[in-house]
């Protein structure tokens, strides 16, 4: 065979073999990444490759065919002793033309093999993009429902929103990362193969070796289809699970107490303070729906909580079924979600352990200005549930139960700054009782709220919070005769008009991420004794393991007018598991 005819064939044969070698090095790379995604311009580079590949293919067969017929006219000439011949050239000096023939069919062979693959990966590609739009959707349908969805500059839905979009842009931004990953793989072999001429023969031989034993490299499992792969960090995040199965957390809160009033059944015990239920979900994407269910020492199961919430509306939502009023600052929060472990005098006092609610109806409308302020009217009874303790002050008496108990509240929030809010809220609740002494009851209240939350350390948080309370009780007028059996000395009393007021006031300074340290003061005036009142000062320590699990501390020293002064040292362990979403700002 011709020296020149011969060099160019070798030539031809180790450009090729390099090139398909660089090349199946990025796809087998690629192959073992899942989620991998070719955009439009890296698919016009690979063409370009394969056009390449395909162009030294033809032309190294067209030299393989004048190699075969040079060798039937023209004798080899003879290296001259003083140019030995190199490995390369001893290695391919062993391969005729058939083999030569062979080991390129094979090449072609994987170089189609390699080309379905990427199509196949394509498809796989597409479906993921799908899912990805899919899920920003429904996060975006997620976030409507939340309490206070239009606050700029709320810290939890910040992080929230922030967590979202970094997790789908991640989904849709890996396959690209990956993907520039392989094809510097490539550029960077090249560069090594072409380095020395020792290294460009000891690939070229390996390879050789290789396919001469029948052995190719393999592309690897395909990866897994979109289904496979939706992103469940995602949905823990938005607090939305895949799918249409419903959201269910599970929370428990464990406590223990020291000291404490006579006649307390908590002190010096271990306990549950309560055990919550929670199970949500979207029943399509203006309307959710939700359930709360809990127990603890004090009471059975019971349903705190099952409503659905209307939100097709712009800036107006429906919500239906039973739930907490929105009253105060507090009223609609869960006890796992409150600031100390145990709520505030005032609403103990005035509005009972567990609150205002009932099953009805509320309307809550965003107002169009430049700040957020929201106003929320609502309509609830008490009628089948079950009758409060009767030595226990009830502003709102069963036996009005049957009359609804309107309640209003109208909430604003500016920002300060980029790090500072400041909120303030009024409410209203009244209800016509028309019962045997009570005729009617309200309730107004005030809250004001500052929070500071830096962005550039979002572990740090200071909250001060004040609110006031007044609420009046009025009775029947006294018959001019009275029942019989009822004492006139104690009759006045009985039905004398109740006005009663209480407030509160904490700070909270979040530390860093694990500690928080808060004080609060709280007094109320006491329903049941003329003239009595009670003042109470806590101290509150809170080690946060993570959102899911928090351990609080709490020290109270309570002064009732009417009686001596006592201590308490409450515990609550707070456990959360499932996904639940962030609490109202």
């Amino acid at each position: 065979m011709n020296k020149s005819h011969l060099n160019f064939t070798w030539a031809s044969l180790l450009g090729c073999t390099l090139m398909l070698g660089a090349l199946s090095s990025p796809l087998h790379a690629e192959t073992a990444t899942e989620n991998a995604e070719i955009s439009p311009e890296q698919q016009g580079t690979r063409s370009s490759i394969y056009s390449a590949a395909a162009h030294t293919a033809v032309s190294m067969n067209s030299a393989i065919q004048a190699a075969k017929f040079k060798d039937n006219t023209t004798q080899p000439k003879v290296s001259p002793a003083s140019q030995p011949p190199t490995p390369t050239e001893t290695l391919l000096a062993q391969a005729s033309p058939t083999d030569l023939e062979e080991r390129l069919n094979r090449q072609q062979e994987l170089l189609d093999k390699q080309s379905q693959f990427i199509e196949e990966q394509q498809k796989q590609i597409d479906e993921l993009r799908s899912q990805v739009e899919v899920l920003r959707q429904a996060q975006s349908a997620s976030a409507a429902q939340t309490e206070a969805p239009a606050v700029a500059g709320s810290p939890e839905a910040d992080n929230q929103n922030d967590e979202l979009n970094a997790q789908a842009d991640s989904e849709a931004s890996k396959p690209d990362s990956l993907l520039t990953d392989s094809q510097t793989e490539p550029s960077e072999s090249t560069i090594a193969s072409g380095q020395t001429e020792e290294s460009s023969e000891g690939t070229l031989a390996a390879q050789a070796d290789a396919e001469e034993n029948g052995e190719t490299e393999d592309p690897g499992p395909l990866p897994p289809s979109a289904d496979e792969t939706l992103p469940e960090a995602t949905a823990q995040a938005s607090g939305q699970q895949p799918d249409l199965n419903p959201n269910i957390s599970f929370i428990v809160l464990g406590g223990a107490q020291l000291d404490g009033a006579a006649g307390d059944e908590k002190k010096g015990t271990f306990f549950i303070n309560e055990a919550e239920l929670q199970i949500s979900a979207p029943v399509d994407p203006n309307t959710r729906l939700e359930g709360t269910f809990s127990a603890g020492s004090g009471h059975g199961l019971e349903m705190e909580e099952a409503y659905a919430q209307y939100m097709g509306f712009k800036d107006l939502q429906i919500r239906g079924g039973k739930f907490r009023n929105e009253f105060g600052a507090l009223n609609n929060t869960h006890t796992h979600a409150l600031p100390q472990i145990d709520r505030p005098l005032p609403y103990t006092e005035l509005l009972g352990e567990e609150g205002l609610g009932g099953a009805g109806v509320e309307l809550s409308y965003l107002l169009p200005v430049p700040w957020y302020s929201k106003a929320t009217v609502s309509a609830t009874t008490r009628a089948g549930e079950e009758e409060e303790d009767e030595e226990a002050f009830a502003l709102f008496p069963g036996e009005g139960k049957h009359n609804p108990i309107l309640t209003a509240r109208w909430e604003n929030m500016a920002d300060l700054n980029d790090d500072t809010t400041l909120t303030l809220g009024l409410s209203h609740a009244s209800s016509a009782i028309n019962g045997n002494t009570v005729k009617s009851a309200q309730i107004n209240g005030a809250d004001l709220t500052l929070k500071w939350h830096p962005a550039k350390d979002t572990y740090k948080e200071f909250v001060w919070r004040s609110e006031y309370m007044n609420a009046r009780q009025k009775y029947q007028e006294p018959a001019a005769e009275l029942p019989e059996g009822l004492d006139p000395e104690t009759a006045e009393p009985v039905l004398k008009n109740k006005d009663l007021s209480g407030w509160y006031s904490y700070v909270s300074y979040r530390l860093n991420r694990n500690l928080r340290l808060g004080a609060r003061y709280d007094q109320v005036d006491s329903p049941l004794v003329e003239d009595g009142s009670t003042k109470r000062v806590s101290a509150i320590a809170e080690y946060i393991l993570n959102e899911w699990n928090s351990l609080q501390l709490q020290y109270n020293h309570v002064s009732p007018s009417w009686s001596d002064d006592y201590n308490e040292i409450k515990l609550q362990w707070n456990l959360v598991i499932g996904p639940h979403g962030a609490h109202k700002y």
